[in-house]
């Protein structure tokens, strides 16, 4: 599976060391956090209107890829579909929690938007782990300290059971408009 991580501009957050990508995207003013993390990404993307420096002075040989503020899509869209386009088929976003809830809800929807189109995506930070799961059977690992929350991003979500965890459910519905499926420790 051909990976690529995106480094988003939100609240800093290590790396974790398991992380291993083909081809890294900065988005905007995630130029510096690439930079904290030690990482020299192939391409920053935005519209530059949160970065500190001056796209410029980024050094030759980084893609740089500048565009209008006034968009329809955010800089964490363009460099998904940057990575769709050059056909990446794992998502690692970094990096894209903290700060604004608008950022925060549309790093979600990017991710979402990137799991209608077949792609496996996760989002990675010191303390969450994040994925967008399609149908299909999904084995997620116990990780201490960690409780595992589920949430319908369509309408709802048929057929949902869970094993191993405190509260198992079979075949269970899960909305996009009631909570039921967060803090189940397992």
């Amino acid at each position: 599976m051909s990976s690529c991580i995106i480094i988003l501009g939100g609240e800093f957050s290590p790396m974790p060391k398991h992380i291993d990508a083909e081809y890294i995207i900065a988005c905007d003013s995630g130029y510096t956090n690439a930079l904290k993390l030690g990482i020299t990404p192939n391409a920053v993307i935005g519209d530059f209107d949160s970065y500190e420096g001056n796209p410029d002075d980024i050094p030759t040989g980084i893609e740089v890829l500048k565009f209008n503020p006034i968009k329809d899509d955010t800089d964490c869209m363009l460099a998904l579909r940057h990575a769709i386009d050059r056909g990446y088929s794992h998502i690692i976003f970094l990096c894209a929690l903290g700060g604004r809830l608008d950022h925060i809800m549309g790093n979600i929807q990017s991710m979402t938007f990137a799991a209608t189109k077949g792609l496996r995506t996760e989002l990675f930070s010191a303390t969450e782990y994040m994925a967008v799961l399609t149908p299909g059977n999904h084995i997620i690992p116990k990780k201490n300290g960690y409780s595992l929350s589920l949430f319908s991003l369509s309408d709802k979500c048929e057929g949902v059971s869970i094993a191993g965890s405190e509260y198992d459910i079979s075949n269970f519905t899960i909305t996009n408009f009631f909570p039921i499926g967060y803090g189940n420790s397992h």
